[in-house]
């Protein structure tokens, strides 16, 4: 082949992927990565980005310039404010639905319509964050924007050793945790920044998109739709309880963790179970004189009205919270958090609730 049609050919090829990417982009099948590399946290959610997913259902929002969701509340906090800081896995994010129907909004609305004083709710939700990586997001990022009261939303899922991401990490050593952030030297690191281009093109997060539907085994449920569920109906994965499964190691972790946040006296620490937790983990919550709240019983109630809080019926899939979910979550969080932040004001500590 001659030199000439080798660089027509290349040429060619380069004009189609820029076009192909103004089309992604244009038409909002796709979007640049909304994460980023941050030397301190590892991998983020990327301050001032738009964001366009369709998942279980649809999602069409922004990262603020703070870099987390929902509306942008400066680091200071202003005098006569109430502020709540939710830390999280992908639950939390909620990025299945508006935000006007996250729970966030509806607890800091119910809140502001309750309490005299202003109510500032941060959204610092990121999927695939456990436990260890809430505390280390907690310490680095979260505390910087003085909140009253900070809400960890766990599962038995948080005690289980799963893949991880490149990004600080916690180690224990002369009994107390310490933040080890030598990540950042490693190789594998260093090829993440340098590929960073390449992540940012909305062609490359649908290649990255159909390659993890491809994992999941999800590519025939797309194909074939409902035909498929017809001899492979839909399971509730988010309630399954995985105590058996639980990792001794990151069991011993946790307890360091609920020993470190019971000692905290910026914040008040609240846990919220976000699916099942055992018996053995709350009851080590519980030890640790930490509160726990339990949004259990108004998910069951809407299973007494035939909804389950885990489904889709538009996409005809189950996983995140829908929006009955999110609703009944938020009415009860704002509730909950009212007697407490009454309660404190009457400097009157509640007993952790079971």
């Amino acid at each position: 082949m001659k030199p000439g049609n080798i660089l027509k050919g290349f040429l060619a090829f380069v004009i189609t992927l820029i076009i192909l990417e103004l089309f992604l982009r244009w038409s909002g099948t796709s979007s640049a990565a909304f994460v980023i590399d941050d030397d301190n946290l590892g991998r983020v959610l990327r301050p001032n980005t738009n964001i366009i997913l369709v998942n279980e259902g649809f999602f069409m929002g922004r990262v603020n310039r703070g870099g987390y969701l929902g509306p942008y509340y400066p680091e200071e906090k202003p005098s006569q404010t109430v502020r709540i800081a939710l830390i999280g896995d992908s639950f939390v994010a909620g990025l299945q639905l508006f935000g006007r129907y996250h729970f966030r909004t509806i607890m800091e609305q119910s809140l502001k319509d309750s309490l005299s004083d202003s109510v500032q709710v941060l959204n610092f939700g990121y999927g695939g964050f456990n436990l260890e990586r809430m505390f280390i997001y907690y310490k680095l990022s979260v505390l910087q924007f003085h909140p009253d009261y900070v809400l960890f939303f766990i599962g038995t899922d948080d005690f289980i050793e799963g893949e991880r991401q490149l990004g600080p990490n916690l180690k224990v050593e002369d009994g107390k945790l310490t933040i080890e952030s030598s990540f950042r030297n490693t190789g594998a690191y260093r090829i993440t920044k340098k590929l960073r281009v390449l992540r940012d093109t909305a062609f490359y997060s649908l290649l990255k998109k159909a390659r993890e539907f491809y994992r999941a085994g999800e590519i025939l449920k797309i194909i074939f739709d409902k035909v498929y569920l017809l001899f492979n109906p839909p399971h509730n994965a988010a309630e399954a309880d995985s105590a058996s499964m639980v990792d001794p190691d990151r069991m011993a972790l946790g307890r360091s963790i609920l020993s470190e946040l019971a000692n905290e006296t910026k914040t008040a620490i609240i846990f919220v179970v976000k699916n099942r937790l055992n018996d053995t983990i709350r009851n080590d919550i519980q030890n640790a004189h930490l509160t726990i709240l339990d949004p259990k019983n108004d998910l069951d109630d809407l299973r007494t009205k035939n909804i389950n809080p885990y489904y889709w019926p538009a996409t005809s899939q189950s996983g995140h919270w829908n929006y009955f979910a999110h609703k009944a979550i938020g009415l009860y969080l704002a509730s909950e958090m009212e007697k407490l932040i009454k309660a404190d004001r009457a400097q009157i500590k509640p007993k952790s609730q079971k």
